[in-house]
Order: structure tokens, then C-alpha cells, then sequence
């Protein structure tokens, strides 16, 4: 938990959003922020449209297993795991490009499971739209 706390506070000060303005914004375009919605043929639930694969992921980058399947219909679990892999795709991008991620490639890392991942055009134009809500 220290680790996390040390790491958020690192990556939130380098660039121009923050990581839970991220968050936020992927909550309007992923749900219209409602906890119970179910996606993608029943495999992205919740609040962030979490699928199993990024549970998985969130506890591989933890070093836990304290996430399950469940969790992805709460709110606060779900933000969670958001920033953990978030946190994780800009410390990767800044290790390799030198640089920090902008804030559309970081939010198309959340669509696509990479921040190195093609863009996804429309996705980008419903993560602006959103935000400017």
C-alpha cells in the first residue's frame, strides 16, 4: 500500500490530469457512472466495464489476490484497480519513451489493454465528449 501511495504521488505530479480525473472520465464514457452495468456479452461489468482479464491483471501488478470478480460491481474497488493499472501503464511509458503519457493515450490504454495499443479513434471521441461534460 505504501508502494501505491509513493507511486500516485510520483505520476499525479508529472503531467497535466491526474489520474482520478482519468478515472472519473472513463466512468461517464464506460457506464454514465452506474455500478450495475453489464457489457461486451456479459464480460465487462460494472462502473469501468471491468472484464475477469483485468481483474487478473490488477492482482498479478498488486502482488495479491485480494480483487475478485465481484468487486467490479463496487464503485470504490473498481477506482481501485483503475488506478493501479493506470499508475502501471504510465510508469511503463515513462520508463520506455522518457516522457509521460498524455492523457488520451492514457485513457485508450483503458480500452485497449496497453498504452502502447492502437488508437482507438472513436473511443477517444467519447472520452473527450465526456469529459467536457
Amino acid at each position: 500500500m505504501k508502494y501505491l501511495i509513493l507511486l500516485l504521488a510520483i505520476t499525479a505530479s508529472a503531467q497535466d490530469y491526474t489520474i482520478k480525473s482519468v478515472i472519473d472520465t472513463l466512468a461517464k464514457v464506460e457506464s454514465d457512472g452506474r455500478t450495475k452495468v453489464i457489457g461486451d456479452n456479459g464480460q465487462a461489468v460494472g462502473l469501468l466495464q471491468i472484464h475477469p482479464i483485468m481483474v487478473d491483471e490488477c492482482n498479478r501488478l498488486s502482488g495479491s489476490n485480494k480483487f475478485t470478480l465481484a468487486d467490479r460491481f463496487n464503485a470504490k474497488k473498481s477506482r481501485y484497480m483503475a488506478t493501479i493499472y493506470l499508475s502501471h501503464q504510465i510508469n511503463r511509458y515513462k520508463r520506455l519513451k522518457g516522457v509521460y503519457p498524455d492523457e488520451l493515450l492514457l485513457a485508450n490504454s483503458w480500452n485497449m489493454g496497453s498504452i502502447f495499443a492502437k488508437q482507438n479513434l472513436k473511443y477517444r471521441v467519447r472520452y473527450k465528449t465526456k469529459k467536457e461534460i
